[in-house]
């Protein structure tokens, strides 16, 4: 029998206690490498913001000083992950992917593709910072690279760092990173 959206939303609970969803997706992963369908050497990272499930109006400060106060008008105030937090979703984060969109609380999502089909092969959710997309990175490339064998990485401009280039060649990956000509000091 195959499985349905319907089965996974229904047994959401169970499969999430009993780490199903990740032996699922391992052996789905095994399956496609013994298959030949992964080339092990060409890899392509990135990450994505993923919006918690609180919304603004759950913003309170940590110390408890704006209980009695409506959330809906905080216009002159400043906000921050050291002063504020969720109220529904504690471990989120105020993250804005620009200076033009709204802190919101959020997670980061990362995934790692071979490029030879376009198969994920390793995929990670993290705190919402400045630094978890490179330091996730290099994590999923550490446990994809061999000392026998040179890989590659493609990334977007978001991983033109130093460190993030120099933990990389300590891997044996080779970066092909965009650059990113408007951050100094990289």
């Amino acid at each position: 029998a195959v499985w349905n959206h319907s089965v996974f939303s229904k047994n959401r609970d169970r499969l999430i206690e009993f780490d199903a969803v990740t032996d699922l997706f391992n052996a789905t992963v095994e399956t496609a490498h013994k298959r030949g369908l992964l080339s092990g050497e060409h890899f392509s990272v990135d990450g994505t913001l993923i919006h918690a499930w609180a919304s603004h109006k759950s913003i309170r400060r940590k110390d408890g000083g704006d209980d009695d106060r409506s959330p809906d008008n905080w216009h002159g105030e400043s906000r921050s992950n050291e002063t504020h937090a969720s109220k529904s979703d504690g471990e989120s984060r105020l993250y804005r992917k620009s200076n033009a969109a709204p802190a919101l609380p959020s997670y980061l999502g990362h995934v790692l593709t071979d490029n030879r089909h376009g198969l994920v092969v390793n995929v990670q959710a993290s705190e919402a910072n400045g630094r978890a997309e490179r330091k996730v990175a290099t994590d999923m490339l550490r446990d994809v690279s061999g000392s026998d064998v040179r890989i590659t990485v493609g990334a977007d401009k978001a991983y033109d760092t130093r460190g993030f280039v120099k933990a990389c060649r300590e891997y044996n990956v080779t970066p092909h990173v965009a650059r990113n000509t408007k951050r100094t000091g990289g």
